[in-house]
């Protein structure tokens, strides 16, 4: 029995031949998985990588220097004497040298004056001796810049070193009174009527005339 079934089989079939090993080109083509299907390749994308492009500075326009003006060597216009005595008058101060002992003189006994009876005597009439009458008040502004018969004596301080060469402010004034005829303001040597004589002719003293001046140096400026 056991003779008649190995000779019914027959002989057992040889197994197949399965390679154990894929070659290279296949391996790298392609996976089985465990369900015996290929598994296809996927393509991992690697994104590209940003080259950093270095910052690129802005050209900044540079300022022009602007040409300067060559200096021109002008020679300056050199002063006549009437440009000289036209800033002297300006400056308040007499065009030439003043004689400054005589006016020392002045200024020593014009601090020694009473300027309230200067005052009172600029505005006092007085009655002259050869019959006048006169009042400095009547001919000269001292409240305000505007000329009367005479000139306004506001700022008479100022103007009076520039009026006469020679004359500083103080032997001006003194002058102008004790010999009011020797120099005339140009504005007013037209007048029909001119200020007497106080000094020379005696109608006033050298005190009188030193208050009076005591008091003008009071008064203000222009």
């Amino acid at each position: 029995m056991s003779a008649l079934a190995l000779a019914a089989c027959g002989t057992p079939a040889s197994p197949a031949y399965l390679p154990t090993s894929t070659s290279p080109s296949n391996a790298s083509s392609s996976i089985i998985d465990s369900s015996g299907v290929a598994a296809q390749p996927t393509a991992t994308v690697i994104p590209p990588t940003e080259t950093p492009v270095p910052p690129t500075a802005t050209p900044t326009e540079e300022p022009t220097a602007e040409p300067t003006a060559e200096p021109t060597d002008e020679p300056a216009a050199e002063p006549t004497e009437e440009t000289a005595d036209a800033e002297a008058a300006d400056s308040g101060q007499a065009a030439g040298p003043i004689d400054e002992a005589r006016e020392a003189d002045i200024e020593f006994f014009v601090s020694l004056a009473s300027a309230s009876e200067g005052d009172t005597l600029f505005h006092e009439t007085l009655a002259l001796s050869d019959g006048q009458v006169w009042a400095c008040s009547n001919c000269h502004n001292v409240e305000e810049d505007v000329a009367g018969v005479g000139p306004s004596l506001i700022g008479i301080n100022e103007r009076a070193g520039s009026r006469v060469e020679g004359e500083g402010p103080l032997t001006y004034m003194y002058n102008s009174i004790y010999n009011s005829q020797a120099y005339l303001v140009p504005e007013f040597a037209d007048q029909a009527q001119h200020m007497p004589i106080y000094g020379e002719t005696g109608e006033l003293t050298d005190q009188q005339i030193y208050n009076l001046i005591a008091y003008l140096q009071t008064l203000p400026s222009e």
